[in-house]
């Protein structure tokens, strides 16, 4: 692993699925996962840090608008 943050973001939309409308984009801070520094990557590893990052995300987009 890197070792470099990741930046979670959630958009939010009024109205899904519509080209140029407006949207609310919410930038999280970002998430530093140095105990995996120099680390070699492994699936379980992958699963848990993708699943905090996408949860992250989750909660950015569902913030009040």
């Amino acid at each position: 692993m890197s070792g470099a943050p990741i930046v979670p973001v959630g958009i939010q939309s009024k109205s899904k699925y519509r080209p140029f409308s407006k949207v609310k984009i919410n930038i999280g801070k970002p998430m530093e996962f140095d105990e995996y520094k120099n680390q070699k990557s492994d699936r379980e590893i992958l699963k848990s840090l993708s699943k905090k990052v996408m949860d992250e995300m989750i909660r950015l987009t569902n913030e009040e608008i």
